[in-house]
């Protein structure tokens, strides 16, 4: 589906199943320019919401995880909010112990000169913001 349809069709359809399966109230919200990215960067961003959200859901018992994702002619940023647990995010991205998708997530995205900021605290939910710049399909 990523491929024939590209990640904001891909995420409406997969937030959308994920949600009446879970229970948890799971919402996506996108603005900017729908528009297809290269591949690579469409898999960058779907698998690391897909790590984001299924943490949120195992590890911090969310109820409710918030999505935003938006694209401009020069970046593509998504945030994504959970009122679960909470973490020490030091641990979690920068150790490898039973949080390994995280320092996955963090480095493929440094490899295409994007950014990821973390914040949550116990009891608080959790915040993670990152943003990697666009390249069109051709």
């Amino acid at each position: 589906m990523l491929d024939d349809l590209g990640v904001i069709p891909t995420l409406r359809s997969w937030t959308s199943s994920l949600e009446g399966k879970s229970g948890v109230d799971l919402s996506l919200t996108t603005t900017g320019t729908e528009q297809r990215l290269e591949s690579h960067i469409e898999v960058t961003i779907f698998r690391s919401v897909q790590e984001l959200v299924n943490n949120a859901m195992t590890h911090g018992q969310a109820t409710q995880i918030k999505i935003f994702l938006d694209i401009t002619p020069s970046t593509v940023k998504c945030v994504v909010e959970d009122n679960g647990h909470g973490f020490d995010v030091e641990e979690a991205v920068n150790k490898s112990s039973g949080f390994g998708g995280l320092k996955t997530m963090k480095e493929r995205i440094a490899m295409l000169d994007g950014a990821l900021d973390m914040s949550s605290d116990a009891g608080q939910g959790t915040r993670t913001e990152f943003s990697i710049p666009v390249i069109t399909a051709g």
